[in-house]
């Protein structure tokens, strides 16, 4: 199956998927390297371990991380 594109992705629920790190640092706008940084230093999801080379996020926790941000700024 062919790779989607990162636009087609953005308009793909997170719920019930696995996410890679370049998808979520598009969704948010920060780098890779900034999403390694907060998972070490805030209550962001921590990643899960796919192979020996790659990793991504489930998209449930990430989706929940998101909601309790818009709660937080809601308030």
């Amino acid at each position: 199956r062919p790779m989607q594109s990162l636009e087609t992705l953005i308009n793909t629920p997170l719920e019930g998927r696995l996410i890679r790190a370049r998808e979520i640092s598009y969704r948010l706008g920060v780098s890779v390297p900034t999403l390694y940084h907060r998972e070490k230093t805030t209550d962001f999801p921590k990643r899960i371990r796919l192979g020996a080379n790659s990793v991504a996020w489930k998209g449930d926790e990430l989706q929940a991380w998101l909601n309790g941000l818009v709660d937080k700024n809601a308030s």
